[in-house]
C-alpha cells in the first residue's frame, strides 16, 4: 500500500535467518491451545463488505496509473529534469574515476547509454504531457547522441540547436546573443551548460565554453563524492550483516528477541477480518483525503498518519478483548537476553536486504528489465518545503514501518501460519505486501524480497522489532539518498 515517504527505486533493506530458511518446527511446538471460541468477535457480513470495499478502492487507486506512471506524479517534467541532469553530470565525473569504480557503477546502475535511455523517457514525457522545456531537452539529447532532429520553428530551441549543432557559419556576436538567451531561459543544469559549451566552441568563445564545462565537472564531482559516501555506508551495513549472518550460522550468536506466539493464539478467520478492516481503513482514509481536501492543503500531508490509525485501532481493540495487547502479541518486549539477538537480527536483515537488492539489480539488467524512472519516484523529497519534508520523513521513516509491519507480518503473516507452514505463509504474505505497493516488475521483486526477509525475521526472532527497525532504516536510506543527490 503506497506510503508517503518510502517508494523508491532500488535501495530496500530486509532479511533472514538462513539455517534452514523455510523449515518449520513441528506445529505443536509453537501452538498455544485455544479454548472453545465464543461467539465470533467480527461480523462475517462486515468482513465481506470490507473485502468488497478494499477490492473497489484498489481498483479506484490503480486505474488512473494504468496508462502511464507519469500520471502519478505532480511535477514529472521538473523531476525528470533533475534526475537526468544529475545522472549525466555524474557520468561526466566518472570519466576521470578509477576503472574499478566505473565498472562497479556500471554493474549496479546499468551499463546502458544514459543518453539513449533519457531520450526514451523524454519522448514518453512529451507524448504524454504538454512540456515545452522537455522537448528542448529531448532535442539536446538527440543531438548529443549524434542524431539531431529538426526542431519546430515555434520552439525557442530551433535557433539554439542550429547554432550549437548546425553546419552553417555562426557569427560571434550572434553566438554570444544566443548564449545569453540560453542562460536567461533555461535553469543551470547539464542541458543548459552542454548547449552553451557547444555554441561557445563554434564561435571560439573559450571563456564561456570553459565556464560551462567547469560547471558540469563541479556538479559531477560533488555528486560523485556524495555517491561514494552513500556507497561506503551501504558497504559497511553489508559487511556487518554478513558478519552477523556468519555468527548466526556458526551458532555463536542467538536470534531470540521476543516471546510472540507464532503461529498466534487467534484463529485465521479473526486474523483475516482484522487485516481486511485495517486495509479498508487505510485505503479509505487516503482516498477520501485526496478527494475531499483541496490540492496543496497542509492536512493532506497528515493523511499518511491518519490512514494507519484504523489498522492500529482495530488491532489494539481486538487484542484487548482477548486479554492481551500488541507488546505481548508481537514480541515488542525484549526478553532478558534478547538485546544481543536484536542487534544481530537487525544487522543481518539490513545486510541481506542490500545484498539482495544488488543481485536483483544485476539480474534485471542482464535480462533487459528496466525500472520506469517514475515507478515509486519520491518526488516529495525533491520539491516539498522543509516542514513537509520533516513530516514525510517521520511518516515514511517511523510511522509507516510500524503500521506495515503490524499489518503484514504481525497480523497477515501470523494468521497465515495458523493454516499453513512457514514457506507458503512467508511467500503469500510477501507477495501481498509487494503487490500492494503497486511497483513494476523490478520494484515488485525488491518489495517481495523485503517481505520474505521481514517475515522470516519475525518467525525466527519471535518479535516484530527487527523488521520494524530494518524497515525504518530502509525507508530512511531512500530519503537520505534522494535528499542528498537530487534535492
Amino acid at each position: 500500500i503506497p506510503d508517503a515517504g518510502a517508494r523508491a527505486r532500488g535501495l530496500r533493506t530486509r532479511v533472514i535467518y538462513c539455517r534452514p530458511m523455510f523449515e518449520s518446527t513441528p506445529e505443536h511446538a509453537d501452538h498455544v491451545p485455544l479454548p472453545a471460541p465464543p461467539s465470533p468477535y467480527f461480523s462475517g457480513w462486515i468482513t465481506l463488505l470490507s473485502t468488497l470495499v478494499v477490492a473497489a478502492l484498489l481498483g479506484l487507486y490503480t486505474w488512473p496509473l494504468s496508462s502511464s506512471p507519469l500520471l502519478g506524479l505532480d511535477r514529472p517534467e521538473e523531476s525528470l529534469e533533475r534526475l537526468v541532469s544529475s545522472e549525466l553530470d555524474l557520468r561526466a565525473a566518472l570519466q576521470h574515476a578509477p576503472a574499478w569504480e566505473v565498472a562497479l557503477y556500471a554493474l549496479l546502475a546499468g551499463s546502458g547509454d544514459p543518453i539513449e535511455e533519457s531520450i526514451v523517457w523524454y519522448e514518453e514525457l512529451t507524448e504524454t504531457l504538454d512540456a515545452p522545456r522537455a522537448e528542448i531537452y529531448r532535442q539536446i539529447l538527440l543531438a548529443e547522441a549524434g542524431r539531431p532532429a529538426r526542431a519546430s520553428p515555434a520552439l525557442a530551441s530551433a535557433e539554439w540547436m542550429g547554432a550549437a549543432y548546425g553546419e552553417a557559419p555562426l557569427e560571434a556576436d550572434a553566438g554570444r546573443t544566443l548564449i545569453a538567451e540560453i542562460r536567461e531561459r533555461l535553469p543551470e543544469n547539464w542541458f543548459a551548460d552542454t548547449l552553451v559549451a557547444r555554441v561557445a566552441a563554434r564561435i571560439d568563445e573559450r571563456a564561456s565554453q570553459a565556464q560551462a564545462e567547469s560547471a558540469i565537472a563541479a556538479r559531477g564531482a560533488s555528486l560523485l563524492r556524495r555517491s561514494r559516501v552513500l556507497g561506503a555506508g551501504q558497504g559497511l551495513l553489508l559487511a556487518l550483516g554478513l558478519a552477523g549472518l556468519a555468527a548466526v550460522l556458526t551458532r555463536r550468536a542467538p536470534l531470540a528477541v521476543g516471546a510472540a506466539s507464532v503461529p498466534p493464539t487467534w484463529p485465521f478467520g479473526d486474523g483475516y477480518a482484522l487485516f481486511i478492516r485495517g486495509v479498508a481503513g487505510l485505503l479509505g482514509v487516503g482516498i477520501a483525503a485526496g478527494a475531499l481536501l483541496p490540492e496543496g492543503s497542509a492536512l493532506l500531508h497528515l493523511a499518511g498518519f491518519a490512514s494507519g490509525i484504523p489498522m492500529l485501532w482495530w488491532t489494539i481493540r481486538y487484542l484487548s478483548a482477548r486479554g492481551g495487547g500488541p507488546a505481548a502479541a508481537f514480541g515488542l518486549r525484549i526478553t532478558a537476553d534478547g538485546g544481543s539477538g536484536l542487534v544481530t537480527a537487525i544487522c543481518v536483515v539490513i545486510g541481506l536486504g542490500i545484498a539482495g537488492d544488488g543481485i536483483i539489480t544485476v539480474v534485471a539488467g542482464a535480462l533487459g528489465l528496466h525500472t520506469h524512472w517514475a515507478d515509486g519516484f519520491p518526488e516529495e523529497i525533491l520539491w516539498d518545503p522543509g516542514w513537509r519534508l520533516v513530516i514525510g520523513t517521520i511518516d515514511g521513516g517511523l510511522w509507516t514501518p510500524v503500521v506495515e509491519e503490524i499489518a503484514f507480518r504481525g497480523v497477515l503473516y501470523a494468521s497465515l501460519r495458523r493454516v499453513t507452514r512457514v514457506t507458503p505463509a512467508v511467500l503469500g504474505s510477501a507477495a501481498i505486501f509487494a503487490a500492494a505497493h503497486g511497483y513494476g516488475p523490478v520494484g515488485f521483486t525488491s518489495a517481495l524480497w523485503s517481505g520474505i526477509l521481514w517475515a522470516v525475521a519475525y518467525e525466527r526472532t519471535k518479535s516484530l522489532l527487527p523488521g520494524i527497525l530494518a524497515h525504518a532504516v530502509n525507508n530512511l536510506m531512500v530519503t537520505v539518498t534522494y535528499l542528498w543527490l537530487y534535492r
